[in-house]
């Protein structure tokens, strides 16, 4: 579970910086073929983001740190998408005085730290999940081996002592028969 969230994140990030990349480009150059990576994640960014959510869903603390995540995402996608309509329409140079003013890479390093700080947070977990599951392993190997001692030393114990009855038994057996055949009396 802790792998797939760290996975889908990347992938966000990946994204992310796919778009980031095509709308610069057609923003720089108002060729059309840099904004198609733009557009792919317009449309299919609210997908990776559910799909992020459904992973948190059993850690309140998590879907906390997803929604900041998608409130920075739409911030940024908001941002970049006003520099592509800008671009469309003609105000390319209004764009570029945008893009130069910061805003949109401030929020895409925001953006980046507060999820490098999830993927951090996640991977902590998983080695808290690991470390645990392998003392939890561990515990279960003393377990098995100090049970296997136990029912070891028991099976020694009632084989002595079953041994010690039925020598006893037999050594009394043995007597009387012996003392039977002589015609004496049974002890």
């Amino acid at each position: 579970h802790t792998r797939e969230v760290l996975q889908q994140t990347e992938h966000l990030l990946t994204r992310l910086g796919d778009a980031q990349t095509g709308s610069r480009g057609y923003v720089l150059t108002g060729n059309p073929v840099f904004i198609e990576p733009f557009d792919r994640t317009e449309q299919e960014l609210s997908q990776d983001l559910d799909a992020l959510k459904a992973l948190v869903s059993d850690s309140p603390q998590q879907q906390a740190t997803v929604e900041m995540i998608t409130i920075g995402t739409a911030r940024w996608l908001e941002f970049q998408a006003e520099n592509v309509r800008l671009v469309r329409v003609g105000a390319r140079d209004e764009a570029v005085a945008r893009i130069a003013s910061l805003t949109g890479k401030r929020q895409m390093d925001d953006l980046r730290r507060e999820i490098a700080a999830f993927q951090n947070q996640m991977a902590r977990l998983a080695d808290e999940r690991s470390l645990l599951r392998e003392r939890h392993h561990t515990l279960f190997r003393w377990v098995i081996m100090i049970g296997t001692g136990v029912s070891l030393l028991l099976a020694v114990l009632l084989a002595v002592a079953f041994t010690r009855g039925i020598s006893q038994r037999l050594s009394v057996l043995i007597v009387n028969t012996q003392r039977l055949v002589q015609g004496q009396e049974l002890t």
